[in-house]
């Protein structure tokens, strides 16, 4: 696509938008950091000096009792299943995409980070984008010819610097040679869909939209050494000079303070000192010049008419401050991320952060737990009552088992006050309102299994109990897998757009070899989110008693065959967190035995036909014989062999394929006897 608008033109029409986002962005970051603190369960500011500074876990508890839930759902082997008109094609492109999602790339940290934030603050982002990885080699020659020069050319080196020497011969030819030769390949080490969680901080979108597609502008902003750009402009994703430009800006327009403090507030939380990171977000590296100076750099994912058809187009633009780095039409077709919320707002992109809804839980959970721990002090130590400035110094500083010892303390000079120890009153407020926010996070403590009331209820009502609690959590769940779900339909676009030059095998249990055509077709994506170790026992006993029904009865009706019953196994396993697969066949080596089998049965048969023309039977199938591999054969004729129902002969003990002795061969008519 040619490009038939400036630069300047560019950034008139888009930077109203960004300076929207930004002032956005200052919003949400500032109720970000409140959900932070109530996460890391910060003072509330009416602490006293020697009385309780204890802070409730109300919002820290809740995240982390929801997450070990919601991770092992999105970490199992089965979470998703790929469906296309061709199973065999299906089960390989859930392979691949296994693959390339937790064994390529750290597919289960970003999954997991995704769900943590999107617990913690108003949504998780995960970006997904085409991206090729490479391993670069470089060798090092004195010199070179023009073949040996052209012949690492044809290997896939470039030159990366060299001195080209002239020589005069004494018959006037010239001959070139290459001095002080560096040449670079680039080996290709990963190429398919990446999948990354994005900081909050690093993510901008224009205000009042209700998604991704329909915001004026997306945002993706980095921050980049000058030696990155360098190394995109020199690969031809950014333009000639970009680097330069960009080293010549040394711009901080694009420094949102909130956005600064928002990441400080990360590592001063553990009282750390961010002040010596270097090469973090927000570093401006105004101290270190040349490649290692970073500056930010926006992905802008917006729509413009970039080639004057008068219609708009999805497009990528890559800037720093003033200047652009690139322009492209978004190969993508919309902008490359998905996002997941907790609690959703209608008609709005962004959700309702949970520690918000809990604050003021946590507040009151807070004071009542001072109350009681403080109340609890006072009965146990009581308050001493004196007008002696002495004894109340030496009182003040004792420790448990201390002896006071005052010889001018006359008796009646002090009082030592003890309250009544704190009573049921205050336990039943902490109880109700423990209840009253476990109903609003849907995590309870019998879900938790810290409540001991449930050893007093039968199995089958604690079942019910759990099962009900967990009805709001599977809802978290399918909240969170939406955006999952279309993160794998992501990535297998990808795959079918960018799909990979030659077939290829994936090394594991069950090696299969996966072609490009195998990626092409019509597809869709099935999340799982059961909830919990009950709901997977609960499968699992359906699929044992599935199990059985094909032993008993589906196999010999023909409806199944032995291969069902090792999926099956195989899933079971799975569900229960247990593998079985190198305690049965595997599906390669399960098809290998049928074709061996297949081929014995064949090899019997022939060899039937041999041994029955020896014995003047002419062709066909003879008594089965144990000497033949693979056991008893069917005898001949008719009757229920015809049918399907084979019936077993023993064979003689000698010739293989020769008369029983119980059986003697037919002789035919006429025929004389030795």
């Amino acid at each position: 696509m040619k490009i038939k608008i400036s630069d300047e033109e560019i950034l008139e029409l888009i930077q109203p938008d960004i300076d929207q986002a930004e002032d956005w962005a200052r919003q949400l970051s500032e109720e970000r950091k409140r959900c932070s603190d109530l996460y890391n369960r910060e003072k509330l500011g009416n602490e006293q000096d020697g009385f309780s500074q204890h802070v409730a876990a109300v919002v820290f508890d809740t995240i982390n009792w929801l997450l070990p839930g919601l991770d092992a759902i999105f970490t199992h082997p089965d979470f998703f299943t790929v469906l296309m008109e061709n199973n065999d094609r299906a089960e390989k492109n859930k392979k691949l995409l296994r693959n390339q999602l937790f064994s390529q790339q750290d597919g289960a940290t970003q999954l997991l980070t995704y769900m943590e934030v999107a617990l913690r603050y108003h949504n998780g982002v995960i970006k997904v984008w085409f991206d090729e990885q490479y391993d670069t080699m470089s060798e090092e020659f004195d010199e070179l010819n023009q073949v040996q020069f052209a012949m690492l050319q044809q290997d896939g080196y470039q030159a990366a610097k060299f001195d080209q020497v002239e020589t005069m011969q004494e018959d006037g030819t010239v001959i070139v040679t290459y001095q002080n030769v560096k040449m670079v390949k680039r080996e290709e080490i990963f190429r398919g869909p990446k999948v990354e969680a994005l900081p909050p901080w690093e993510f901008l979108i224009s205000p009042g939209a209700k998604s991704i597609d329909d915001a004026r502008v997306v945002i993706h902003r980095t921050r980049k050494t000058i030696d990155e750009i360098t190394r995109k402009e020199r690969s031809g994703v950014y333009r000639k000079g970009s680097a330069a430009a960009a080293a010549e800006e040394k711009h901080d327009d694009l420094d949102v303070p909130e956005l600064r403090e928002e990441w400080e507030a990360i590592y001063t939380t553990d009282d750390l000192d961010v002040a010596g990171i270097e090469g973090n977000a927000f570093d401006t590296g105004s101290e270190r010049l040349g490649p290692g100076m970073t500056v930010f750099v926006d992905e802008i994912h917006t729509r413009l008419d970039i080639d004057g058809d008068g219609l708009l187009e999805n497009v990528i633009i890559r800037k720093t401050g003033t200047v652009i780095l690139s322009v492209e039409e978004s190969p993508y077709r919309r902008p490359p991320f998905r996002a997941g919320k907790l609690f959703n707002v209608p008609f709005r992109f962004e959700g309702a952060p949970l520690p918000l809804h809990l604050e003021g839980d946590q507040r009151e959970m807070t004071n009542l737990q001072r109350i009681f721990t403080d109340a609890s002090a006072e009965a146990a130590y009581g308050t001493m009552v004196t007008s002696d400035a002495t004894f109340a110094n030496q009182w003040a500083k004792r420790t448990i088992g201390d002896t006071l010892l005052h010889p001018s303390l006359q008796a009646g000079s002090y009082d030592n006050v003890k309250p009544d120890a704190p009573g049921k009153t205050i336990l039943d407020a902490i109880e109700m309102k423990r209840t009253d926010y476990e109903r609003t996070s849907g995590v309870n403590s019998l879900n938790q299994g810290l409540t001991a009331d449930s050893m007093g209820k039968t199995a089958t009502g604690t079942m019910a109990l759990q099962n009900a609690g967990q009805q709001r959590q599977k809802f978290y769940a399918k909240l969170l897998g939406g955006p999952l779900k279309k993160v794998l339909k992501d990535m297998m676009w990808i795959n079918q757009t960018w799909p990979p030059k030659e077939a290829f095998t994936l090394i594991g249990k069950d090696a299969v070899q996966i072609t490009p055509e195998d990626l092409q077709g019509r597809h869709d994506i099935e999340i799982e989110v059961g909830v919990g170790p009950q709901d997977r026992m609960q499968q699992a006993q359906v699929l044992e008693q599935h199990f059985q029904k094909l032993a008993k009865a589906l196999i010999p009706a023909g409806v199944a065959g032995p291969e069902h019953l090792i999926r099956t196994e195989r899933k079971i396993g799975k569900l229960m967190g247990v593998s079985v697969d190198d305690l049965q066949f595997s599906d390669e080596e399960f098809n290998t035995l049928q074709r061996m089998q297949q081929t014995i049965q064949q090899l019997q048969g022939q060899l039937q036909q041999i041994t029955g023309g020896m014995n003047g039977q002419g062709p066909g199938p003879g008594p089965g014989a144990q000497g033949i591999p693979g056991g008893a054969i069917p005898a001949r004729g008719a009757g229920p062999q015809a049918q399907g129902q084979p019936v077993l002969q023993q064979g003689h003990q000698g010739l293989p394929g020769g008369p029983g002795a119980e059986h003697p061969a037919p002789v035919p008519d006429g025929a004389g006897q030795i």
